[in-house]
């Protein structure tokens, strides 16, 4: 990954991940976010009724690494929808109203993992995740009508232009990170562990306050149809083995082997 096959070592750490069961205890995670496990979901907003079936719809998703920073939705109706198919676990999104948001910190270095399916966009607004403080730092959106190149709309972190994918990814499996590296000056797109696009301009770092939303973009607005699988924060820049065992983790939970 990176341009490199997975190194020995990268598939020892990835041994280490999963013995541990899953990213918890990895240094740098601040947020992880996982439709497979049962207990972290609920159709209500005060954590009452929990999800127990394909098709409930699911109003709030605890995060699994602290008492902190759980996602939810701002209405029964933006409610998303828990998906169990064959093994596989998901959240699903419709194009009308169906997002959910947490408040979160913001930091020098980060990077943020989402395993994902986008199913539809209409426009170039309707994003898998965004960060939105008073800058309305960054959001990972469609990119075009009917397509979806995941290009990171990124104008408050003080950069010139897009990070662009170029491969058309709608209706398709994949893992995408935006990794910020404040020592480095430099922040990537980074789709199944390879760099799709960087710049080396990141010298503003994600502002305090930040409004983490999913499947919506920094407007709340522009809903995005999409599956999550599994999203995470870590206030770090993942690189190296880290960076790859952390991307055969996220793959696993499509059901793909990367």
């Amino acid at each position: 990954m990176e341009g490199i096959s997975i190194s020995l070592e990268s598939t020892a750490r990835f041994a280490v991940i999963a013995q541990h069961g899953g990213l918890i205890g990895m240094a740098g995670l601040a947020c992880l976010y996982d439709p497979s496990d049962p207990g972290t979901l609920f159709q209500d907003a005060a954590g009452l009724v929990p999800v127990a079936a394909d098709g409930d719809p699911v109003r709030l998703i605890r995060n699994k690494v602290a008492e902190s920073d759980h996602l939810v939705a701002p209405s029964d109706a933006a409610r998303p929808t828990f998906r169990s198919v064959n093994g596989v676990q998901w959240l699903e999104f419709d194009r009308t109203d169906d997002y959910l948001e947490t408040t979160t910190v913001g930091g020098d270095n980060h990077t943020a993992v989402m395993a994902a399916r986008p199913l539809a966009a209409s426009g170039v607004n309707e994003s898998l995740w965004s960060f939105d403080a008073v800058s309305r730092d960054y959001q990972v959106e469609a990119g075009g009508a009917d397509k979806f190149y995941g290009r990171v709309n990124s104008s408050g972190l003080g950069l010139s232009g897009f990070l662009n994918d170029v491969v058309d990814r709608l209706d398709v499996d994949f893992v995408e990170a935006v990794r910020l590296d404040l020592a480095a000056g430099t922040a990537a797109m980074i789709v199944d562990g390879m760099v799709a696009d960087q710049r080396s301009e990141y010298t503003t770092p994600l502002h305090p306050g930040q409004t983490l939303r999913i499947a919506a973009n920094r407007a709340a607005t522009n809903p995005c149809g999409m599956r999550m699988y599994a999203f995470a924060v870590f206030n770090r820049a993942l690189t190296g083995p880290d960076l790859s065992a952390v991307t055969t983790w996220f793959a696993a939970k499509q059901g793909r082997t990367i």
